[in-house]
């Protein structure tokens, strides 16, 4: 399981590996914290609560985080058209966006594959 953390998702989160049983999960982090960053103190929390998963679920076996200034330049090279990652494609244009098999995904969905391609 890929997660790309981005507010108050603690609950989601615990509810999704409840139901889908993952033994390794890998999440966005960040060591760039700004007092004017608004919900930096929720975001701290909810990397907290994904990191103490482990003691929770005993399925879940390993929990890896990837660094945001790894995760950024290779989105970037996706959107440049420099890399390309299977089944996943890009138009142009209102309405369309990222789609994975043929199924349009949000920017969020396309982290988490970048960090679970990385």
């Amino acid at each position: 399981m890929t997660i790309d953390p981005s507010g108050k998702g603690t609950t989601g989160i615990c509810l999704i590996i409840k139901k889908y049983r993952p033994e390794i999960i890998v999440y966005e982090t960040t060591n760039y914290i700004h007092k004017r960053i608004p919900g930096t103190l929720t975001l701290l929390k909810l990397i907290g609560g994904i990191v103490g998963i482990k003691y929770t679920f005993d399925f879940v076996k390993q929990i890896d985080s990837i660094a945001v200034n790894q995760v950024k330049p290779f989105k970037d090279k996706l959107f440049t058209g420099r890399e390309q990652l299977e089944n996943l494609t890009c138009e142009a244009g209102r309405g369309k966006g990222w789609k994975y098999k043929q199924e349009r995904i949000s920017l969020h969905q396309l982290d988490a594959l970048v960090i679970y391609h990385l």
